[in-house]
C-alpha cells in the first residue's frame, strides 16, 4: 500500500480507505488509486482484510455480528413455517458457520414503520439485512440503505432493485416440462394465478411458452391464469384444452380438477413446489440452500463495505431438483394393431 501510495500521491491510510470503498474517498481520488494498484499489480489477502475489519471496530457499538432477516407477513412468526421457516433455517445455519446470528424482525409490529426499524437496526449496530419474501410482489421498504449491506432471497422484492438470491424459476419449469414428455405426455398445459405470475417475473410462464412453441404442436393447450385459487375459470379451461399434463407453482388445481372431473379422467401434475404437497411429482426448490446463499452473498458485502443499492444489482439463481411422485404415472402409448398380410394367389 506504501507503493501505491507514492505513485497515486496519497498517504498509505488514504489507499486503505479507497480500497475499502469507504465513503470519505473522493470519487476521483479513489479512481486514482485503483489505477495506480492495478499498475502495480495490488491484490489485497482476502484473510487478512477479513482480520483488519474486526480490528478496526473499536466497540460494540459500531458493529455488530448480527445479521437482520425482515419478516412483512402479516404472521409475525412466519420465518418459523413452510418455505420461508426453511429459508430462515438454512440462512441462520450458515450465518452460524461464518460468525454470525441472524435474528428475525417484524416489520408489522403494532406501531413499527419503515424507518423506526431502520433507526434500530442501525442503533444496534447491524449492518447486514436479508430480506424474505413479500407477501405482495408490490410492497417497497423505506430504508436509509446506505447505512446498511442487504440481499432480498426473493425474486418478489423488486423495489428497491437489490441483490438477491432466488429459485431458478425458468430452469425449474423446464426440468418439470421435460419429465413429462419424457414420460410421454404430448399435452402439456400450464396454470398460474396473478400474483405468481407477477412474483415469479413471468419467468414460468415464459419458460413454459418456449416449449409449448419448440416440442409440442399448435393445437396443445394454451397457458391460464387464473385471478386466484378459486378461479371458476379452471375447469372450462381444462374441458376446452384437454391437456393430459399441467404444470403449475401451486397444488391446488390438481385437487380441484379431480374432485370437479369425471370418475376415470387422467392427467399427470407436477407442481414447482416442493412444500406445496409432498405427494405430488414436484421441483424442490431447496430454499434451505437458497437461505446459506443468500447469507454468503451478504457477508461478501459486509466484509468489502459495500452498502447500499447497487447500481447494477446481481441475481444469483439456484437450481431445483426433481422429486417424483403419484402424480406423474408413466404413459402408456398404444401400439398399431397389427393387421395379417392377405394370402397371395397361386399362379396357374
Amino acid at each position: 500500500m506504501k507503493d501505491v501510495a507514492e505513485l497515486a500521491g496519497v498517504s498509505a491510510m488514504t489507499v486503505s480507505c479507497a480500497l475499502r470503498n469507504s465513503p470519505k474517498v473522493l470519487p476521483a481520488t479513489r479512481e486514482r488509486i485503483l489505477e495506480a494498484a492495478s499498475s502495480l499489480g495490488y491484490r489485497p489477502d482476502p484473510e487478512i482484510s477479513k482480520l483488519m475489519m474486526h480490528l478496526r471496530q473499536p466497540t460494540q457499538h459500531s458493529f455488530s455480528h448480527q445479521l437482520a432477516f425482515i419478516n412483512s407477513w402479516p404472521d409475525p412468526r412466519e420465518h418459523l413455517k413452510g418455505y420461508v421457516g426453511m429459508l430462515f433455517h438454512g440462512a441462520r445455519h450458515r450465518a452460524a458457520q461464518l460468525g454470525f446470528d441472524l435474528e428475525p424482525f417484524w416489520l408489522l409490529e403494532p406501531g413499527m414503520t419503515d424507518s423506526r426499524l431502520s433507526s434500530i437496526l442501525y442503533s444496534r449496530g447491524i449492518r447486514g439485512v436479508l430480506l424474505a419474501p413479500w407477501q405482495h410482489p408490490s410492497e417497497n421498504i423505506q430504508f436509509d440503505w446506505q447505512r446498511f449491506s442487504v440481499v432480498a432471497t426473493t425474486l418478489s422484492v423488486t423495489k428497491p432493485a437489490m441483490n438477491r438470491v432466488a429459485p431458478n424459476v425458468f430452469k425449474n419449469t423446464l426440468l418439470a416440462c421435460e419429465e413429462l414428455l419424457r414420460l410421454g405426455y404430448r399435452r402439456i398445459g400450464f396454470i398460474e394465478t396473478e400474483d405468481l405470475h407477477m412474483r415469479s417475473e413471468a419467468l414460468a410462464r415464459g419458460a413454459f411458452e418456449m416449449v409449448r412453441a419448440t416440442r409440442m404442436d399448435s393445437t396443445s393447450p394454451t397457458a391460464l391464469t387464473l385471478r386466484d385459487n378459486d378461479d371458476p375459470a379452471l375447469l372450462e379451461w381444462f374441458e376446452t384444452c384437454r391437456p393430459d399434463a399441467i404444470v403449475s407453482p401451486m397444488a391446488s388445481p390438481y385437487y380441484k380438477l379431480q374432485k370437479a372431473l369425471r370418475k376415470g379422467t387422467h392427467f399427470g401434475f407436477v407442481v414447482l413446489d416442493a412444500l406445496r404437497d409432498d405427494r405430488l411429482t414436484a421441483v424442490d426448490q431447496n430454499p434451505g440452500n437458497l437461505g446459506a446463499a443468500s447469507v454468503d452473498l451478504l457477508v461478501s458485502q459486509i466484509l468489502n463495505n459495500e452498502t447500499g443499492i447497487p447500481e447494477i444489482p446481481k441475481l444469483m439463481l439456484l437450481d431445483g431438483q426433481l422429486r417424483p411422485g403419484m402424480s406423474t404415472p408413466r404413459v402408456i402409448l398404444k401400439k398399431p394393431a397389427r393387421t395379417r398380410p392377405k394370402p397371395r394367389r397361386a399362379r396357374t
